[in-house]
């Protein structure tokens, strides 16, 4: 769907782009890339704040997910490497037991044998080379793998990927939600000219900052004042960190940093009443929230104390036609957030790397795209580890990506759209003709 108009949209493309924060939507074209643009809202996707109206452009097969239904749907679903051990097994047994078969066949037929008592011989040898309990054998094997797998939380749908498993060269994993929490995290505040460092750990049990400063009070009310984030009810029993919220993603991570140093953040609402707000939007790129007992706050994380003189107890804060000061503010600080990796994340890789499997994180935003150039010129053959975007990879020929996989053993696909996975994957495949499977470990079975 085209956007026409909209106030205050978001929508959660995290199905087709992984993107944990919800994604602002409004009339503008800002990208060529449809999946990057803010005018296009895509079928399955959710609206979780706002209102828009546009104009649908496509339907059925012909929308994102269908292509991507019809991408799946149309592959060609190779062996497992199980599957051709026992095929090359039972060709050789088949040979084997031919072999006897018509050996004694003829053998009877030269002792003096007649000719239905030697058929007889012939039957009776080829099944008895038939290999009946190969099947039970195989499927009680796999079964009790699985089993074991099901008690480490891990779903084997396909018993034939339990072995398949155990022949992974390459993993090609997610990143938002499968190698991090999908939670995000305030990291790091700046402040009083130091930089401080808060808890990302998933318990939120590490060490904390010094909260005595007046700038952090100063810092911590405008992050709980100006936020519109709350709380689910009934969750006082759950653990701050781990509580649902209902609102924006950094909003949300803003509450809960608040909440955990400062206390009950409601309780500040309540003594700081909001008299009028200007919701953050894609032109002004801030939020401005006058609020009684405060003054003036805005996201940016700065304030203003209003004049009780000019600005009465009653006055009427008009937010379409601005009545109060909104520039001139005072700079507090600043707040950086991360979507911190899961706990048992650093060891599961270096397990991998230890057993020789190659790993291939797609969807983390590099610091710095290389120029396309680079991309598989001289100076990223000489480096171990390559990011690659995927304005980039839509450009690159097989012969290229082929080359890129070749001659790296760290690789990050960063901003893929789930044909360009389809395509990586393929491009790792052709690496290993032999072991054509390559394993998600966010879903637990081969990927076709």
């Amino acid at each position: 769907m085209r956007i026409i108009s909209s106030h205050g949209c978001k929508v959660d493309n995290s199905s087709l782009t992984g993107e944990s924060e919800p994604q602002t939507r409004s009339p503008e074209f800002t990208h060529e890339n449809p999946l990057e643009t803010r005018n296009i809202c895509f079928f399955s996707t959710n609206c979780v704040e706002g209102t828009a109206r546009g104009i649908v452009i496509s339907t059925g097969d012909r929308t994102v997910m269908g292509r991507i239904a019809s991408l799946a749907s149309g592959l060609e679903v190779g062996r497992t490497p199980i599957a051709m051990e026992i095929e090359h097994f039972i060709r050789l047994i088949t040979g084997v037991a031919v072999f006897l078969g018509l050996s004694f066949f003829i053998l009877s037929l030269i002792l003096g044998y007649t000719w239905l008592e030697a058929v007889i011989f012939l039957i009776g040898i080829i099944v008895a080379n038939v290999p009946e309990g190969l099947l039970a054998t195989v499927t009680v094997c796999l079964t009790l793998t699985a089993k074991r797998m099901a008690r480490k939380n891990c779903l084997v749908k396909n018993l034939e990927a339990v072995e398949t498993l155990g022949s992974t060269s390459t993993i090609c994993s997610d990143k938002t939600g499968t190698l991090t929490q999908n939670r995000m995290t305030v990291a790091h505040m700046w402040f009083d000219n130091q930089i401080h460092e808060a808890d990302t750990t998933e318990d939120q049990s590490g060490a904390t900052f010094d909260k005595r400063s007046p700038t952090w009070a100063a810092l911590a009310r405008i992050a709980g004042l100006c936020n519109r984030a709350v709380f689910k009810p009934g969750q006082e029993n759950v653990s701050i960190s781990k509580r649902d919220t209902a609102g924006d993603a950094s909003e949300s991570a803003l509450l809960k940093c608040i909440q955990l140093s400062c206390g009950s953040v409601k309780k500040m609402r309540d003594k700081n009443p909001k008299v009028t707000e200007i919701p953050f939007n894609s032109t002004n790129k801030y939020q401005v929230g006058p609020r009684r007992g405060h003054g003036v706050g805005a996201g940016g994380f700065c304030h203003l104390y209003l004049p009780p003189d000019k600005f009465p107890r009653g006055f009427r804060f008009d937010a379409d036609e601005v009545n109060f000061p909104t520039s001139d503010l005072c700079f507090v600080g600043l707040m950086s957030m991360i979507d911190p990796p899961r706990a048992a994340v650093p060891d599961a890789v270096g397990k991998c790397r230890s057993a020789g499997i190659k790993v291939t994180p797609p969807r983390q935003p590099p610091p710095a795209p290389p120029e396309p150039a680079d991309i598989w010129g001289s100076r990223c053959r000489e480096a171990k580890a390559c990011v690659v975007h995927g304005s980039d990879l839509k450009d690159m020929t097989s012969e290229q990506l082929d080359e890129i996989l070749r001659n790296h053993t760290e690789i990050v696909f960063a901003r893929t759209s789930p044909q360009q996975k389809l395509i990586i994957v393929e491009g790792c495949q052709r690496q290993v003709p032999r072991r054509p499977r390559v394993v998600s470990p966010s879903r637990g079975v081969p990927i076709p």
